[in-house]
């Protein structure tokens, strides 16, 4: 996904994804290197791409706990593509009521609405962000 969204950038960019999983241990603890870094690795994107499930009509708490650690305004609009996979159309709502507000207060740039895949169509989608 991140390289269709990409296009046209630079040929020489490079894609990096960060795995909050592999936080999970540290998340909650402030200055931890490994949080730090992936912080780091976010706030120099030229393009982000934020992507999480729908849990309880909302993105994860997990992804939640890693935006704790920004500061109001701190991505300095760095254009950011929020995207989210649910179990049905139902809550196709979430990337823009859930998840937007919080990449806004933390100085994301939306220069599109948000991406929202069901999760049967996950197959499929390469076609869906080309459409």
């Amino acid at each position: 996904m991140a390289e269709r969204l990409c296009t046209g950038l630079d040929r020489d960019a490079s894609i990096e994804t960060i795995e909050l999983g592999e936080l999970t241990s540290a998340i909650h603890t402030w200055f931890e290197p490994t949080v730090v870094a992936a912080k780091e690795t976010v706030l120099a994107a030229d393009v982000l791409v934020v992507v999480s499930p729908v849990y309880k009509a909302s993105f994860s708490g997990l992804l939640k706990s890693f935006f704790d650690h920004f500061v109001h305004d701190q991505l300095a609009a760095v254009p950011t593509v929020p995207v989210m996979v649910g179990a049905s159309d139902g809550h196709q709502l979430a990337v823009e009521q859930q998840l937007k507000p919080v990449l806004v207060e933390i100085g994301a740039s939306r220069p599109t609405r948000g991406i929202y895949v069901v999760e049967s169509e996950l197959a499929a989608l390469k076609a869906t962000i080309e459409a």
